[in-house]
């Protein structure tokens, strides 16, 4: 089917995999990005949206007249600011003004208190939670935002992403062990999200999905 999909965090390592992925399934693409800079990166034929997550006045531009919404936003390494859970507060509020239901959001495995995580893994958590307090709290608050939206939302949780091709044999569920091998690549887990725009499989889940 197609549709009109907003992908916010659209230039990031993973949202640039989504944004050309989606585009070669036929969608039509609102790529949301926050600077003229991050426009460059993007493919030819999406519609580009330049603005600040935290201005709701541009995030309802951008959503304006699309059919899902897929948030792919996250704190990158040069610039760690705790941002999430405000700019996802404010799409969810302009997809509520502009009457959109499908919610697909992108987080991770260790976000939250998933409890499906080997011990080693908890070990990681909880270390990355001690040493980044406020971005591990943003990420918590992000899910915690979205689940209590009222949308017919999904929150993905990837463990480690690569950049390998797509291989397939993907696993998904909502109590899948993950591991210090747990992984995906950007690739298969693209496919999984373009999957989610149509399903009504995991609305109202959170859900990992790994190889």
């Amino acid at each position: 089917m197609n549709r009109k999909i907003c992908i916010f965090g659209a230039s990031g390592a993973t949202g640039l995999v989504l944004t050309q992925l989606f585009l070669e399934s036929k969608q039509d693409v609102v790529a949301f990005v926050r600077s003229e800079t991050a426009q460059h990166k993007l493919p030819l034929g999406v519609i580009t949206k330049v603005g600040s997550l935290l201005n709701r006045g541009e995030v309802e531009c951008a959503i304006t007249g699309c059919d899902v919404v897929v948030c792919a936003i996250g704190p990158r390494l040069s610039s760690p600011e705790a941002f999430c859970a405000d700019a996802t507060q404010n799409i969810i509020a302009s997809m509520k003004a502009q009457g959109v239901r499908r919610l697909i959001c992108l987080t991770g495995a260790m976000v939250g208190n998933y409890p499906h995580l080997s011990w080693f893994m908890r070990i990681m958590r909880s270390s990355y939670q001690k040493q980044q307090p406020s971005l591990a709290h943003d990420r918590s608050d992000q899910e915690k935002c979205v689940e209590a939206s009222g949308l017919d939302w999904t929150l993905v949780k990837p463990p480690r992403l690569t950049n390998g091709k797509r291989r397939g044999g993907v696993r998904s569920g909502e109590a899948l062990k993950v591991g210090m091998m747990s992984s995906i690549s950007r690739s298969d887990l693209g496919c999984f999200l373009l999957e989610q725009a149509d399903s009504q499989e995991y609305i109202g889940k959170q859900v990992v999905v790994q190889y």
